[in-house]
Order: structure tokens, then sequence, then C-alpha cells
């Protein structure tokens, strides 16, 4: 294991009632159990006022490069998936891509992808949706944005906080942040500037894991896969991710859990991951094993169909004028 140091800063609670960098109420505790970049501890707290779950302490920008490694599996999704996992996939994007049209004119649609890796997403879209929308992009890895450009997208290079969108603001009809929004580091900063970016009545798709799940009581203390240690700084329950959106200038009007069977697969692994006579188990645990890939997609959908949760959830937001 790596002996790298990861630099952190206070947290920095989306809202304005909460003071992260003081609370206390610990739930967990881990390490990058994944990747293996570093063997730092991370305490994972609870904030009594709005309810979100996020490190004590934030990796600063210092730290990027030693957290999300070469091998990181959104650099590179597009060509290391298996290929029934990717039409499992394909299939359902193709189904949230007709969902999106029943919320968008029928008029050429500019559609912006945070944090497209590889381009995978947007060449869903490209075959899928109609011919004539414009598909663009950010994307924080270097090799992964030129990726997607070579594959046609025009796509910014870095951290959204950071890069230059002056040029796009009040350009898009479609902003999808998907797993992307627990990675920033301030998020009520992050929704203001996508709302720049978009046009009047624009809608915008989130996605990112809730802690009101069944695998995160499970394994809360220190093995839940929603956690990504040290790499998901903000986890949301739905009522404090739709307070984020509203209170920042958009009205969600779709809320509902979806399927999420790597997070499962990843509670797995990291419980093995920590014991030395089992990490040979813990390497069958990955998010392209097929067979557990099934097997878990049973399980959330049955959790889905009985209790209305799951590890994942998906929300639409319109943009307010």
């Amino acid at each position: 294991m790596p002996d790298a140091e990861v630099t952190t800063d206070p947290p920095i609670c989306p809202f304005a009632a909460c003071n992260a960098a003081d609370n206390r109420d610990v739930v967990g505790r881990g390490r990058d159990f994944l990747y293996g970049t570093t063997a730092e501890e991370t305490e994972i707290v609870r904030c009594p006022t709005c309810g979100i779950w996020h490190l004590a302490a934030v990796p600063d920008e210092r730290s990027m490069a030693i957290i999300y490694p070469p091998n990181y599996y959104a650099f590179s999704d597009s060509t290391a998936e298996p290929r029934l996992v990717k039409l499992v996939r394909d299939r359902l994007e193709r189904a949230k891509i007709r969902r999106y049209r029943q919320h968008l004119p029928e008029r050429p649609i500019r559609v912006l992808d945070i944090g497209c890796g590889d381009g995978r997403l947007l060449d869903i879209f490209r075959r899928h949706a109609p011919k004539d929308w414009e598909l663009s992009g950010i994307e924080i890895s270097g090799a992964a944005a030129e990726a997607a450009r070579a594959k046609g997208f025009e796509v910014l290079r870095g951290d959204l906080m950071a890069v230059d969108t002056s040029a796009w603001e009040g350009r898009f009809d479609l902003v999808l942040m998907h797993q992307v929004i627990e990675h920033v580091r301030e998020s009520r900063r992050a929704v203001r500037k996508v709302r720049t970016l978009m046009g009047e009545g624009g809608i915008f798709s989130v996605e990112t894991p809730s802690t009101d799940a069944w695998d995160a009581r499970l394994f809360r203390r220190r093995y839940w896969g929603g956690y990504h240690l040290p790499r998901h700084f903000y986890l949301f329950t739905k009522e404090s991710l739709a307070r984020l959106l509203n209170e920042n200038g958009f009205e969600v009007f779709i809320s509902q859990p979806i399927l999420s069977p790597v997070l499962w697969i990843h509670s797995f692994h990291n419980a093995f991951a920590d014991h030395a006579g089992l990490k040979g188990v813990a390497r069958w645990f990955h998010q392209h094993n097929v067979p557990l890939l099934g097997l878990f997609t049973a399980l959330d959908g049955l959790l889905i169909a009985v209790t209305g949760k799951s590890s994942n959830q998906r929300m639409l937001a319109r943009k307010t004028d």
C-alpha cells in the first residue's frame, strides 16, 4: 500500500446553518479498500442539523492525483467493462434518454455531462438520442478528457469549480451530474455554477448515493461501498439532496431510488479486503463480475419494490426563474 499522505481541508456543508467543521457525530471510519491509494484512516461524520454524512476532513486539491489513480474506473469505463455489462448499462441509459425527452422541447437539445470520463454516456446519447442534439462534457482527468475528445465530443478538461465555463453560460438544456456531486468540495457552489450554464427551463439530472438504504445501515461502521473512501466527500438523503437543489435555483419534479448493485459488491469487497486472509476473496468482488451484478441487481430490485429505497438515487430538477 502506498505511503502517500493525503492533505486535507475542513468540510463545507452546503447549508449555511450547519457548521460542518465542528461536527463530530461519527458514523463510520475506514480507508481506501478499493485502490489502496493511501493507508490513512478516514472518519465519516453526520451533521445533526441537516443529516448529511461527510468526511471529517476533505482531501484538498493537492491530493487529487493521489486519491484518483490512473486506473480509476471512470477514466476508462467505455473500454474496461465486459460486453454483457455494457449492453445492460446501455439499455438502462436509453430508458433515461426516453425519460428526458418527455420533459424537453422538440428541438435540438444541448447536453452537458459533468464528469464525462472517457465519453461513455455521451456516446450512448449520440447513438440513441436525436441526431441534432449537441453533446459536450467536463472531465477532470486529462487522459479521459482526451479519450472523449477523440470520439468527437467537445470537452473541457478540469475541475468543475476551477475550469473556465464563461463561454458556456446559458447554453445547455440538459445537464447531467451522475455520481459526481458526492465528489465535489462545495456542493452548493457547484449547483449554482451548473445553473449558470443552463438555459431557461433547463433540466438538471443528478444521480448520487443515498445514505437511507439497507446496505448503508449494514456496513455503515466501516465497509459501505457508498463511502468510496476518500473520494466521496458528501453523502445525501433524498430530503437533503432535494433541499440542496430547491434552495439553489431548481425545482425537483422527479425523485426516485435506482438500482445500485455495485455498492453492494464494493461493500463486501471492502469487508474481505480488510482481512489479510480474505484478500483473495475480495478480488472477486468487483463491478465487472457479471454473476454478482446479477445477484445484487435482483436483491436491490426486491428492496426497491418492498421498501422504496436503494443506496442510489436520481433526481430531475428544472431551472426556475
